[in-house]
């Protein structure tokens, strides 16, 4: 069982992941909604900037949401078991239940208010964006832990030359009997 500071750290290393993945999908994303809507903002870099980083925020909240979802329901499980599919729609979930603080929050933290339309639309787009959070995630853990659980080129090599040695004395102990 690993202890809590280690549980504690890797649940803050996936929000801290998902915060800056999260970060980097929106701004672009955002910069060219910009140009392609023709919005009119008297600072529109840093308007991307800002809520790029709330989407950022809603990420991290997310990203430790997902890791306890994890922890509390596939605690005994390996991550080599777990189906990503499933597991995306935990993410999905998370990433709608996460949302709500960030739109309650939004007021306080940026000034922004937020309307019942705009944050259904948000916990949606959280929704999409955490459903494929998590599938990336466990699929990158599952090939992580394929690649430890998988031998090294020296030692398949060293078990090879050990199968040819025994061949060869097993051939040797054979050709002296005609």
């Amino acid at each position: 069982m690993d202890s809590p500071s280690r549980t504690a750290r890797g649940a803050f290393g996936t929000a801290i992941t998902w915060a800056a993945g999260w970060f980097l999908v929106a701004l672009p994303i955002l910069v060219v909604a910009q140009l392609v809507l023709g919005l009119d903002l008297t600072n529109p870099w840093i308007w991307a900037i800002l809520t790029s980083t709330r989407i950022g925020f809603t990420g991290f909240l997310t990203g430790g949401a997902f890791s306890a979802f994890l922890r509390l329901a596939f605690r005994d499980r390996d991550v080599l078991s777990l189906k990503a599919g499933p597991l995306s729609i935990g993410g999905a979930l998370a990433a709608a239940v996460a949302s709500l603080p960030v739109a309650l929050l939004s007021p306080i933290m940026w000034g922004w208010s937020v309307t019942t339309a705009g944050f259904v639309a948000g916990a949606a787009a959280a929704a999409v964006l955490g459903g494929a959070t998590a599938f990336s995630t466990i699929r990158i853990a599952q090939r992580a832990a394929r690649e430890l659980a998988a031998p090294t080129t020296a030692a398949l090599e060293s078990e090879q030359e050990d199968a040819m040695k025994l061949l060869g004395d097993a051939s040797r102990c054979g050709s002296g009997r005609r």
